[in-house]
């Protein structure tokens, strides 16, 4: 039997990695879940139809949410990082976060807490071992995640959080990806072999969101 509880969760990037596995938890500790989706064909009474490239979204899907995780964008990893495709990511994930934190300046009731799912690529590539008190390091991704954090500043809800993740595994993502060439045989050390790789379980991930 799920948790007795009355509170409302929205949740954008449902159908993505951790969307995926953070939605069946929220709604087994009692929470309503909406989601945020781009097909209309999947609108229903928790989904709410949104085109956050043009900044549309259906407002009726943030009126009385308590909590809103923000887990949308396009894949940094799905295609290769050519000027265009970084343009887009860029774009795509300022983008979404802008158009979700204009909509929910309109509602009435303002959600007690704001999740924005970041990146510990905030930090660059030169750092060893970082913390929150850092600041952003140089390169594309430090852009990328400094755009999204910008999108939702810190003092505008009762509680904003920027969870800065590392590459999530389990469940599919990036330990799909790299599997494949190891069971062939053909995986092995990258660079010196003495590089950082920041990971994180999709349990620990979602134990933390929540």
């Amino acid at each position: 039997m799920p948790k007795v509880n009355s509170k409302v969760a929205l949740v954008t990037g449902a159908s993505g990695l951790v969307g995926q596995a953070l939605v069946p938890a929220l709604t087994a500790a009692g929470y309503t879940v909406r989601t945020l989706v781009r097909d209309k064909a999947l609108v229903d009474g928790d989904a709410y139809f949104w085109q956050p490239d043009v900044g549309e979204i259906d407002i009726a899907a943030l009126e009385g949410a308590d909590v809103v995780f923000h887990l949308a964008g396009a894949g940094v990893a799905d295609k290769r990082w050519t000027s265009s495709r970084m343009a887009y990511l860029l774009a795509n994930r300022s983008g979404s976060a802008a158009t979700l934190f204009k909509a929910l300046g309109e509602v009435k009731q303002k959600p007690s807490a704001v999740v924005v799912a970041s990146a510990v690529g905030f930090y660059g590539i030169d750092a060893d071992i970082a913390d929150e008190r850092m600041p952003r390091g140089d390169g594309f991704a430090g852009d990328v995640c400094a755009a999204i954090e910008e999108s939702f500043p810190e003092n505008e809800f009762s509680r904003t959080i920027h969870a800065r993740l590392g590459v999530v595994l389990g469940g599919g993502g990036a330990l799909a990806k790299m599997l494949p060439a190891f069971k062939l045989g053909l995986g092995g050390r990258l660079g010196s072999g003495t590089q950082p790789f920041a990971w994180v379980h999709i349990n620990d991930v979602v134990r933390g969101l929540m």
